[in-house]
């Protein structure tokens, strides 16, 4: 699947009222998820390889969660107290 696509699905999933948090609906767009995958994670985090998801998930595990670049932990720290992180992490994109 193509990461245009793939972002496109995990909008998708983030809308539906299971899984919708209201603080964060202007800052999930498809622009800025592809914006942060390309500029801090080297357009690795929406990269899938299908025949093997957990090796997938583990990477973008590892991408989202041991990054130390002071850019991305301004970004994350200013926009709603960690949201970036937390829209790409274990309770959303990676479940």
């Amino acid at each position: 699947m193509n990461r245009d696509n793939l972002v496109e699905e995990f909008i998708v999933w983030f809308n539906k009222p299971e899984n919708y948090k209201d603080s964060y609906k202007t800052i999930i767009t498809k622009s800025k998820l592809l914006t942060w995958d390309q500029k801090f994670f080297n357009s690795q985090v929406f990269e899938i390889d299908e025949s093997d998801i957990d090796s997938s998930i583990s990477k973008i595990w590892n991408l989202v969660y041991n990054i130390e670049d002071p850019e991305w932990e301004q970004l994350n720290f200013t926009v709603s107290s960690g949201a970036p992180q937390a829209i790409l992490g274990d309770k959303n994109y990676i479940s």
